[in-house]
This record gives structure tokens, sequence and C-alpha cells, in this order.
């Protein structure tokens, strides 16, 4: 019995330690409210914010690089909303109409150019290199022009739908819905594992580089408040921006995680946490497990 007291004591305090470590910014667009985070790679930035304004486009993306900002909209869209970068692309999901039951599009914006995908309702929600993963109902992952759809057999007759999220390598993660919970899954090659955060309603993975995943969980049958999570295959931590009742934990790159919270006003915020470096982290051992040897994941 004292074992098991001492052990307790020790992730305890070791969840203080890494929560002390955490480094929280808020980065809002300098237009518009309700900024969104929603990836990153080598410190770009790219997410979308509300465009209340009249004759503008009610919901817009933006590429956040060395302190500039870059505007993004799809020639026509109302609706514009970059999901994931790697390298010089950015991938993300628009509409031409004002309603969310307008048909939905996938796009690719590179070098000033916007390539439409070709398949129906596919939103283009992570990439990696050349290989681009979303949903049109079902989860797909793109790679030159050829769409690999697929669903987690492990939720087979129980969801209506699926999505891809992200992807890092050969391995892909993404969730299902129609039903509750909302499960996860983690797809390598052919093979799928469910992943599930303990004692959550809802588990909704976002992103992946190598071994550690982000995403957002929810605690209840509301839906009301998220948390956002860091999985590393073994240990989950919670993120919370302080003081804010909702928070999303969204891309990862490094040891940089974005993501959006509400604050007390109701307000939408975007934000980066820098994490603990591998040295410090693995400082942690005894009371986590060790966060994985964090590693950029895109080329």
């Amino acid at each position: 019995m004292k074992r098991i007291a001492v052990c307790l004591i020790l992730v305890f305090s070791a969840q203080q330690w890494v929560g002390a470590q955490f480094i929280w910014q808020t980065l809002n667009a300098p237009v518009g409210v309700d900024t969104v985070l929603n990836g990153i790679d080598n410190g770009n930035i790219v997410g979308s914010y509300y465009d209340g304004s009249a004759g503008n486009p009610f919901v817009r993306s933006f590429l956040y690089s060395s302190n500039n900002w870059t505007y993004l909209d799809v020639p026509g869209a109302i609706y514009t909303d970059a999901k994931d970068i790697s390298g010089s692309k950015i991938v993300g999901a628009y509409r031409t109409g004002n309603t969310f039951s307008q048909q939905h599009y996938g796009f690719i914006y590179e070098n000033g150019i916007y390539t439409i995908l070709s398949e129906d309702w596919a939103e283009a929600y992570g990439i990696d290199g050349n290989n681009i993963v979303g949903s049109n109902g079902s989860s797909f992952l793109l790679n030159n022009g050829q769409y690999d759809f697929f669903n987690s057999p492990l939720n087979s007759g129980q969801y209506s739908g699926s999505g891809a999220t992200g992807i890092s390598g050969s391995t892909v993660v993404g969730y299902a819905w129609g039903s509750n919970p909302i499960n996860g899954y983690i797809k390598i090659g052919s093979n799928f594992s469910l992943l599930e955060m303990p004692g959550a309603r809802s588990t909704e993975p976002q992103d992946i580089q190598g071994n550690l995943i982000v995403g957002v969980v929810y605690m209840d049958n509301t839906y009301t408040s998220s948390k956002g999570f860091l999985y590393d295959g073994t240990n989950w931590t919670l993120l919370e921006m302080p003081g804010a009742t909702s928070t999303r934990a969204n891309g990862i790159d490094g040891n940089t995680i974005v993501g959006d919270y509400v604050d007390s006003n109701g307000g939408t915020n975007g934000f980066i946490l820098t994490i603990p470096e591998p040295s410090a982290v693995s400082l942690l051992a005894i009371g986590l497990g060790g966060l994985a040897i964090l590693r950029r994941r895109r080329s």
C-alpha cells in the first residue's frame, strides 16, 4: 500500500511540473474575429477566422510566417478553411454557399495556385509530403491523384461516417461519427487500432507527428466544453489553456502545438503551445513514462 501511495504522488507531481513548463501564447489574426489555428510546419502556421464585414467571405484563411500574414480565399468561395501545411503546400476545405448543407470541396494551395480536389464533398484535413488525408463521408488517402477510401472496421455498423485528420509517414489518424461515443482510430498500413482516452466520452485526434498525437476530447454527453490532448502512445496529457472554457489541440510540429480556445467572454482565439524539449521531458519518465523524443513530422 505504501508503494502505491508513493507512485501516485510521483505521477501527480510530474503532471504539475509539466503544466508549469508549458508556454502558452495567444495568436489572433489582426483582422476579423474568432481565430482558429489548424496546422503548423517548420514555424509556418495556417488557420482561419470569421469576417463579418459586408461583401467579404465570412470565413477566410491565412498563412502566418515570420510575423507576416498572407490571406487565402479560394476564388468564388465565401468559406475557406486552411487545415494543414507541409512545406509549400496548404490543404483545406471550402464552399460557395453560406450554409453547412452547401456542397463542400477540398483544395490544395501552392505558390499562389489553388487546385480543387476532383472528388465531390472531399475535404482535405491533413498533409505530409505528397500524401493528403480527409473525408467525403468516408476517410480517404490521396496520393498523386489516386484516392484510397476506407472506414475503420473496428467501428463497422456503429457509425455513419469517418474522417482522416492527420498523417505522418504511413500512419493515419482520424475518427468516426454517427453515434455516441465518437472514437478515434490509428491506421498503419491495413491495420487499425482504436484510440480512446480513458474516461472521455469522445476522442477526436486531429494531427500526428511520429508517435505523438494531438486532438480533442469531450468528457461528457453535453459536448459543450472540450479539452486538448497530447498522446505519446502510452500516456495522455490534457491540454487546457489557462482561463479558457474550452480548448482544442489541432496541429503539432516539433515541440510546438497549435489550436484554439474559447475565452470567458465566449470569443475564440488561436494559441501556440510550446512543450518541454526532449532533454527536459526525459526527467518525467518516472511519473509519465516520458514523452516520446520529439521529431519533425513533415518534410
